[in-house]
């Protein structure tokens, strides 16, 4: 279990490294077309996408509930 969660925070912070990079080379001009297919083949992007959107939604509840009842 233990291995499952440091690979899965591994992944991620990957993803994480590699997108950075991929910002500042296309912000120089250079676009690393291979390393964004690489990136959405490994689906790397979509799943960091699908939690942020997850842990947004789940911020917007808990506001609408507190906001709701107080």
């Amino acid at each position: 279990m233990k291995l499952q969660i440091i690979e899965s925070a591994c992944k991620q912070t990957v993803t994480v490294l590699l997108l950075a990079g991929i910002v500042l080379l296309a912000e120089k001009g250079i676009v690393p077309a291979c390393a964004i297919v690489l990136l959405f083949l490994s689906g790397g992007i979509i799943s960091l996408l699908f939690r942020n959107v997850e842990f947004v939604l789940k911020l917007v509840i808990v506001w609408l509930a507190i906001k709701t009842f107080v």
